[in-house]
């Protein structure tokens, strides 16, 4: 464990209400500096999730982390780097059901790639998708994965080279409709519900429809569940 100073007597709001606090399904910002902790202030402010937030560098303490129960943790930084990077790892390694959203600036392809590696589920690199934050809390809410889209070629791509090669899954193919197919496709190309409306022209409720009628057929629980179980059955091949 890193070498940080016990949040329960640094963190901001340091009284005995808080440390006795408990964020059960709330969120936690772990913020690198005020102006993130402004930023994420105004983002979420009147959302309707609990928020509390902590500063790494003076409060940083993963076992308090744990003990809050928060549903999301969230680490908003403009830089990160390699110990900030090593304490989630960390963090994800001690507690595998813990959902973490990273938000960084600086964020290279490698980073990118470690962090997601990691157990990292989302992940928020460019300024003008931070308007997205309140949406990705849910998504990971949901056990949906929420970064780049060139980490989620990659995961396909991965998937795709370890599936079993062969002819489709025949029973898995003639359980979904053709047009729940052509929703699982553009699932995979990361369309999101609204434009899978568009691109097919139907209603949203009737794409809502497909993708709960896919996830039943295929006993899965998300995006990334249908999206491996259709790699790993050949039902689709890798998006270029």
């Amino acid at each position: 464990m890193s070498a940080h100073k016990s949040r329960l007597e640094l963190v901001d709001m340091s009284n005995q209400k808080f440390k006795r606090k408990k964020l059960k399904r709330g969120v936690l910002v772990v913020y690198g500096s005020y102006v993130m902790k402004t930023v994420m202030q105004d983002i979420l402010k009147g959302s309707k999730f609990s928020v509390e937030y902590v500063g790494y560098e003076d409060s940083y303490d993963p076992e308090t982390i744990v003990e809050l129960e928060p549903r999301v943790v969230i680490f908003a930084f403009s830089k990160l780097g390699e110990m900030e990077a090593e304490d989630i790892g960390e963090l994800l390694r001690d507690n595998k059901r813990l959902l973490v959203m990273v938000i960084c600036l600086n964020a290279t392809h490698t980073l990118e790639q470690n962090l997601i590696s990691s157990g990292v589920r989302g992940l928020i690199s460019q300024e003008e998708d931070f308007k997205f934050i309140p949406a990705a809390i849910v998504a990971l809410e949901k056990g949906e994965l929420w970064c780049p889209r060139s980490i989620l070629q990659q995961v396909l791509e991965s998937y795709r080279l370890h599936s079993r090669r062969g002819q489709p899954d025949s029973e898995s193919e003639s359980a979904l409709t053709k047009r729940e197919i052509e929703v699982l496709r553009l699932i995979a190309k990361s369309y999101k519900n609204k434009e899978i409306a568009e691109e097919l022209g139907v209603s949203y409720s009737t794409v809502v429809s497909h993708i709960y009628n896919i996830y039943r057929k295929l006993d899965v629980t998300s995006r990334v569940q249908a999206i491996q179980y259709a790699i790993t059955h050949r039902l689709i091949e890798l998006i270029q």
